[in-house]
């Protein structure tokens, strides 16, 4: 049985899955930074700076070492934009699916009110109809 809020209730929905979708894309580009961050702490780990050679050798390593770590840096920043973007999106569902939990609430209301509705009609078209064969009855 339909009701004014079905529509509703259906647009609540679409807003509930799409901000579930939006974190759940979050929380997983949060762990894949992660683990770029493992990965890229243990590259930076594993290099060795000569500890002898030319002058060229050493700047070529520790230019390498700078661009390591501005990245573990940019790593770190995403990493803290992705846990503010899930904190967002956290509030974004819960306050999606308590809109969409009235909204369907209202349409259970509804709907049982157009039953009982219904029902009254009914029972009134009953009690008609036994008055009429009533009166049919005593007449004949």
């Amino acid at each position: 049985m339909g009701s004014k809020f079905t529509s509703i209730v259906r647009v609540k929905k679409q807003a509930l899955q799409k901000a579930e979708l939006n974190l759940v894309r979050a929380r997983n580009s949060l762990t894949r930074l992660s683990h770029d961050l493992d990965e890229a702490r243990k590259e930076a780990a594993n290099i060795t700076i000569p500890k002898s050679g030319n002058a060229s050798v050493l700047s070529q390593s520790m230019q390498f070492f700078r661009v390591l770590n501005q990245n573990i840096n940019q790593i770190k920043e995403n990493i803290e934009l992705r846990q503010k973007e899930i904190v967002h999106f956290t509030n974004l569902y819960k306050n999606a699916n308590i809109e969409h939990e009235k909204v369907k609430y209202l349409e259970q209301e509804d709907i049982k009110m157009q039953l009982k509705q219904k029902k009254r009609v009914e029972e009134h078209a009953l009690d008609e109809f036994a008055t009429m064969k009533f009166a049919r009855d005593k007449n004949a």
